[in-house]
């Protein structure tokens, strides 16, 4: 591969995400967004406004993305999903190396006791994708819960980059419920064309 610049990535998406920005003033966005999303949506803007500043944090403290977006279809339902947008410098990947490998490998369980991951490959706009699910145990005894982290992955070697996007969910019933709105917000990414 060559040396790693970022891709011109896109991404399309519906009135159900909320894009964090991951600089300048949080609480001046955190008051924009409430007051746009209670004019589109509705719902109480004091609650919304408590979502997305929540959210914001917790976007910025990851400190890895160039893109954040909060899903938050029913204010009321509170915010079902933060999925954060991760380039990955692949310019140390040789030419005869995996890419795919080199980029999810750390999404994949490689331990004997752990699940296996479930890899499916998408095509989206961007190219093709890998969706990597692997469940997790949290707790202990009787308070165990099995949650699932998704991760999307892209190799673009003319970038000599992968990009990642990165979610959780607490529980598999969540997980089944809101995994398409990730599938759809996946499709839709694209790479922009650079004149």
């Amino acid at each position: 591969m060559s040396e790693f610049s970022l891709p011109p990535l896109a991404v399309r998406y519906d009135g159900r995400w909320v894009q964090v920005p991951l600089s300048g003033d949080l609480d001046q966005w955190a008051e924009q967004a409430t007051a746009d999303y209670a004019a589109a949506h509705g719902g109480s803007q004091q609650q919304i406004r408590t979502l997305l500043a929540g959210a914001g944090e917790v976007a910025r403290a990851a400190g890895d993305s160039v893109l954040a977006l909060i899903l938050l279809p029913v204010a009321d339902a509170g915010i079902r999903a933060l999925a954060r947008f991760c380039p990955i410098d692949m310019s140390a990947v040789g030419a005869d190396d995996d890419g795919w490998s080199a980029l999810l490998g750390v999404h994949t369980p490689d331990e004997p006791w752990e699940e296996a991951a479930e890899v499916t490959e998408i095509m989206t706009k961007a190219g093709p994708c890998r969706r990597v699910i692997s469940r997790y145990v949290e707790g202990e005894w009787n308070t165990r819960a099995i949650g699932e982290n998704v991760a999307y992955g892209w190799v673009f070697p003319q970038y000599a980059a992968g990009f990642l996007m990165l979610t959780s969910f607490t529980s598999l019933s969540e997980a089944r419920r809101w995994r398409s709105a990730l599938d759809e917000l996946a499709t839709a990414v694209e790479l922009e064309q650079v004149s």
